[in-house]
């Protein structure tokens, strides 16, 4: 059973390389098309406009997405998204999967978030973590990674 906390399909406006570190995933890649093809499923769309203000989305109506490519990693394997390539992330409901998230700077203005329920416009605030938390942070995985 996939986590039922999962994030929705969602694209973004980075490059982004994973390097699995612990645990493993499946991931589905999708492609915005314009006509009724086989496998095509229509999804309510919403927008996140980084250069205005990335904690807000904006409802834009409905798109439709068909599945391109769909891989399971795990430890010790990588695999990149290119910025504005949908995409879906399954992790199992009680597995750890712990991955080291590397992005490129950015190559769009606008990120999506895709569902088959109607999105409505809303905010939320991201967690802003000083440079002194993610050394922190960082040496504490390091930590774990690599003591006996």
């Amino acid at each position: 059973m996939v986590r039922t906390q999962a994030p929705p399909i969602h694209s973004h406006v980075w490059h982004l390389y994973s390097q699995i570190l612990a645990g493993s995933y499946s991931e589905t890649l999708y492609e915005e098309i314009t006509d009724d093809s086989t496998q095509a499923e229509i999804y309510h769309c919403a927008e996140i406009d980084y250069l205005v203000n990335r904690n807000v989305f904006e409802a834009v109506g409905e798109k439709t997405l068909r599945p391109t490519s769909h891989l399971t990693v795990t430890a010790g394997e990588n695999h990149t998204v290119p910025a504005g390539i949908p995409h879906e992330t399954h992790i199992e409901e009680s597995s750890f999967v712990a991955t080291l998230l590397i992005t490129s700077a950015p190559q769009a203005t606008h990120a999506s978030v895709y569902s088959k329920n109607r999105i409505l416009e809303d905010s939320y605030d991201r967690p802003v973590l000083h440079d002194a938390e993610k050394f922190a942070l960082l040496a504490k995985l390091t930590d774990s990674l690599y003591s006996p």
